[in-house]
């Protein structure tokens, strides 16, 4: 009969304040540069796995202008430099591939993608891919808005490298975050 008083389950009590991993998903609105400013967007999902490192994985779309598109996806990290507060600055970098579709009638296509087409000594005509591997690092400020969402602007210098050669695109905008997990929130 005593049995029936003890309880089965036993949970820690907890201040509603301590860290716990969590799961994010985020919308991103910015601009890209490399010879000239145009518009990227994007999207990503991360993984909390202690308070000062998440892994995350992104799609970027980067709209070049200058006869070129591109698409950018991205495995990383990114580090937080402070303990849990409302605004906290981290570091990030990731590795991944970038895919440009060229229109190689377009005279300003940049030279990275132009002197890697085969012009067989006629006039350049029709749209060519390129798939290449790609590299980022970047630098922003986790800013806790409410208990599951929060901004994070960041500014991103991608590497896009291919036949010993390399572009760099910066990238810059604002991440929105939802965190599907309960996050400190200081008053």
């Amino acid at each position: 009969m005593l049995l029936m008083l003890v309880p089965l389950v036993a949970r820690a009590q907890t201040s509603g304040s301590e860290w716990e991993r969590g799961t994010t998903i985020a919308v991103f609105g910015g601009a890209a540069s490399a010879e000239g400013t145009t518009p990227a967007g994007g999207f990503g999902a991360g993984w909390e796995l202690t308070p000062h490192l998440t892994l995350d994985g992104s799609g970027w779309w980067l709209g070049e202008g200058r006869g070129t598109t591109s698409f950018a996806v991205l495995l990383g990290g990114r580090v937080t430099l402070v303990p849990a507060q409302r605004v906290m600055p981290f570091l990030s970098g990731g590795f991944g591939v970038h895919h440009a579709s060229v229109d190689l009638g377009n005279q300003d296509v940049p030279d990275f993608y132009r002197s890697r087409t085969d012009t067989g000594g006629g006039t350049l005509q029709g749209t060519q891919a390129f798939t290449d591997a790609a590299w980022a690092i970047g630098a922003g400020l986790d800013i806790i808005v409410r208990q599951h969402l929060s901004i994070r602007p960041e500014i991103r210098m991608v590497a896009v490298s291919a036949d010993q050669r390399t572009r760099r695109v910066a990238v810059w905008g604002v991440h929105v975050a939802y965190h599907f997990e309960d996050r400190f929130v200081t008053p």
